[in-house]
């Protein structure tokens, strides 16, 4: 019995694939053919891949070269895929640029229209003239105030009738508190010892009759007092004066108009180097409109408005009736012998002949005459020297009177029309700045949709 050798052995694959195939379809010369032709495609794959591989094998550092190959894709492709794209912060900053920018623009027009006081802060024009009335108004009641104390001390210590006396009881407490209201209205933190005044008045009169000595000590008390409430009057209208003329005024306008200038200014800036573009012409233009008003604000001169004139001629009739009324007062106080009228009277003079009003220059020059016969006489015969030429100075102070309530009148409202105008002007440009803020940065805003 014959052994087979090595030369027909199958190896253990081929064998394994021919069992597979056998079967009913064994049988079959084309089974077994193809059969056969799968056996061969197979191997000739294997055989090539062994081939192609073992040249590489053999170099040195080959097998780790080919395992980096293969796997460098796979290490650059994972992590692209599990990074998911940031959104740009651009756009919420533009937004918060926009609401800013317009916020700014608007808000310095709003204050620019000084159609509201804070406490001397936001001193505009129609503000200042107010003030500036208020504090004339309340210089001139408290010389009449003084002038009704010395009268009614007068009349009482020379024990005139009731019937023949000139001073109202009433007329006092009345101009004082007339007086204590336009102090309130002039912008000034203090009354001027006007309550010093109301109680030292009254004592005067009240112990005037039964001790004319004690009433003659007390109206020095006012006189006193009314001096330095006329000279807080007098300080406060003419600061007002001051800054009518020159225009000062609006801190508040130019502290919020300049930092509102400063943060547009900026923020073109940043819109330039963002954008890479040089100039977002809505965003300059609502700067240049918010420069403008804060220039103005610094620099009111630059309006065509001038209320010198206005103002020096009202000042002076005011001034005018202040003194007319204190150099009266002083009369009535020289025939209690405290102290001459001769200086306070020659004030007054200079002070009405500076108007250039005949009508009141006449009448006064009764009450000048007056005084060269009171330096000659003393107590009651000097009271009836005064009470002689009271046509004449009531006259004068009539026509002051009017004078100074037409002149100041005219001037508040001269310089308040005006001061309303700039104001509906300052409110427009302000709106307009804002508009044009926020076009500006909402098309910058579009670029990033």
């Amino acid at each position: 019995m014959s052994t087979p050798g090595p030369a027909v052995r199958r190896p253990a694959g081929q064998a394994a694939a021919a069992r597979r195939a056998s079967g009913p379809a064994a049988s079959s010369p084309a089974a077994a053919s193809q059969s056969a032709s799968a056996l061969a495609a197979s191997a000739q794959p294997a055989s090539a891949h062994r081939a192609a591989n073992q040249p590489a094998a053999n170099q040195p550092g080959a097998a780790p070269a080919a395992a980096t190959q293969s796997a460098a894709p796979e290490q650059g492709q994972a992590p692209a895929a599990s990074r998911p794209a940031r959104p740009s912060a651009t756009p919420s900053r533009l937004r918060l640029a926009r609401g800013l920018a317009t916020g700014a623009a608007l808000l310095t027009g709003i204050v620019a229209t000084g159609t509201f006081d804070t406490g001397g802060v936001n001193a505009t024009p129609n503000v200042i003239a107010a003030q500036w009335e208020a504090a004339e108004r309340a210089g001139t009641d408290v010389a009449a105030a003084r002038l009704e104390v010395a009268r009614g001390v007068a009349e009482s210590a020379a024990a005139v009738p009731e019937a023949e006396r000139l001073a109202d009881p009433a007329a006092f407490p009345a101009l004082l508190g007339s007086a204590a209201e336009w102090v309130a209205r002039s912008g000034t933190s203090t009354s001027g010892s006007l309550v010093d005044v109301a109680i030292a008045g009254q004592e005067a009169l009240r112990v005037a009759e039964a001790d004319p000595g004690a009433g003659a000590a007390g109206l020095q008390e006012v006189v006193t007092l009314t001096d330095e409430s006329m000279a807080v009057t007098d300080a406060v209208a003419d600061g007002h004066a001051v800054d009518l003329r020159t225009g000062s005024r609006s801190a508040l306008t130019a502290v919020v108009g300049g930092l509102a200038t400063l943060l547009l200014g900026g923020l073109l800036v940043w819109l330039a180097l963002l954008t890479r573009r040089i100039v977002n012409v809505p965003l300059a233009i609502a700067t240049a409109i918010t420069a403008g008003l804060t220039y103005v604000s610094l620099n009111p001169a630059a309006l065509p408005v001038d209320y010198d004139q206005r103002v020096d001629a009202a000042a002076q009739s005011a001034q005018a009736l202040q003194d007319v009324r204190v150099a009266r007062a002083a009369q009535y106080a020289q025939t209690l012998d405290a102290g001459t009228a001769a200086d306070p009277v020659d004030r007054a003079a200079d002070s009405v002949r500076a108007l250039g009003e005949p009508a009141v220059s006449d009448a006064w020059d009764v009450v000048l005459d007056a005084q060269a016969d009171l330096d000659d006489t003393t107590g009651a015969e000097g009271l009836a020297v005064v009470t002689a030429s009271q046509e004449g100075f009531a006259e004068a102070e009539s026509a002051l009177e009017e004078l100074a309530d037409t002149r100041l009148g005219a001037s508040v409202g001269s310089v308040g029309r005006p001061a309303l105008v700039t104001s509906g002007l300052a409110l427009v440009l302000g709106l307009v700045a804002g508009a044009l803020a926020w076009t500006g940065l909402t098309q910058r805003l579009r670029d990033y949709r």
